[in-house]
C-alpha cells in the first residue's frame, strides 16, 4: 500500500501493484501534514485540525479506529516506532507526544515539553528506548530521552546558526540509531553522531533548493533526499557520492523494508 495526503484533508490509500485507489479516509477537517504506516495496514495521520487519526487503511466501512486530541495547535509530523507499538507526534504547540497502540486502544503515554517554539518534525530512534529528536521552525534540533525527560543534545543553537528561519525541514535516525540526519531549506544535508557531542560526520550542499525530506535505507549505507529542485538523490554514506534519479518536485522519501524500492 501507498498512502498520500495533503491540503484537502483526505488521506488516500493506493495499491502499489495496480495503482488503484483502495480507500479515501474521511475525518480530518483541515490539511494533513504527515502520515505513517504501522503494523497490519494501520495508518496514522497528523493534521492542522490539531488531531491525529488512527485508521485501518483497508477498512471499507469504518476505517477510523481512533481520533486523538490533546495538541493545542496543528500537528506537524508523526512517526511510528520500528516496533510498531509506539508512535510520536510533533506540533506547533512546541510539544512532542508519545502514544501507545495503533488501534481503538491508542492512548497518550507522555507529553514532552521541548522548550522549543513551533515544531516542524519529529523522529524516534528505532533501537534506543524512547530517544526522540525534534526540529523547530527556528532551526534548532533537540534530542531527548523520553524516559528521564532529559535533553541529550541540542544542535543548531543560536551560537551555531543565528537562528535561520525555517532551516530544518525534516530529520531521521539511522537504522542503528547511531546517526541523525537533517535537511534544510537552504539545500543542505547534515549527518551527525547521536551522542552528547553531536559530532558532524558529513555535510553537503545537496540541492539547489529546499530539501523537503530524507530517509535512510534499512542497511544504513545510503541516504535518500528529495527537494523542490526536482531531484531525488541517493547518497553513499561512506563516500558522500550521490546519484540523481528523479526530475519532478518532491516532498517526501521512504524506502521499502528490503531497500528494493524508494
Amino acid at each position: 500500500l501507498l498512502a498520500t495526503a495533503g491540503a484537502d484533508g483526505q488521506p488516500r490509500v493506493w495499491g502499489t501493484k495496480d495503482g488503484g485507489l483502495v480507500n479515501t479516509l474521511w475525518g480530518h477537517q483541515k490539511p494533513v501534514n504527515g502520515l505513517a504506516f504501522g503494523p497490519r495496514d494501520t495508518l496514522v495521520t497528523a493534521s492542522d485540525d490539531c488531531t491525529l487519526i488512527v485508521w485501518d487503511a483497508r477498512g471499507p466501512d469504518r476505517p477510523r479506529l481512533a481520533t486523538l486530541g490533546g495538541h493545542t495547535r496543528p500537528v506537524s509530523s508523526v512517526q511510528v516506532h520500528a516496533s510498531g507499538a509506539l508512535f510520536v507526534s510533533s506540533s506547533w504547540d512546541g510539544t512532542v507526544r508519545l502514544w501507545e497502540g495503533l488501534g481503538p486502544e491508542a492512548a497518550l503515554v507522555q507529553v514532552l515539553r521541548t522548550g522549543l517554539p513551533t515544531l516542524r518534525a519529529v523522529s524516534i530512534a528505532g533501537t534506543l528506548a524512547r530517544t526522540i529528536a525534534c526540529a523547530a521552525v527556528d532551526g534548532r534540533v533537540r534530542v531527548l530521552d523520553a524516559a528521564s525527560e532529559q535533553e541529550l543534545l541540542t544542535l543548531n543553537d543560536a551560537a551555531d546558526l543565528g537562528y535561520r528561519p525555517n532551516a530544518v525541514q525534516s530529520l531521521c535516525f539511522s537504522p542503528k540509531s547511531d546517526l541523525l540526519a537533517m535537511c534544510d531549506a537552504d539545500g543542505g544535508v547534515r549527518v551527525v553522531r547521536n551522542s552528547v557531542t553531536g559530532e558532524e560526520v558529513w555535510g553537503v550542499a545537496a540541492h539547489s533548493q529546499s530539501v523537503n525530506g530524507l530517509a535512510f535505507a534499512p542497511s544504513g549505507r545510503a541516504l535518500a533526499t528529495v527537494s523542490s529542485d526536482s531531484d531525488l538523490k541517493f547518497w553513499n554514506c561512506e563516500t558522500t557520492d550521490a546519484a540523481s534519479v528523479h526530475r519532478s518536485p518532491c516532498t517526501a522519501a521512504a524506502f521499502s523494508p528490503d531497500s528494493s524500492f524508494a
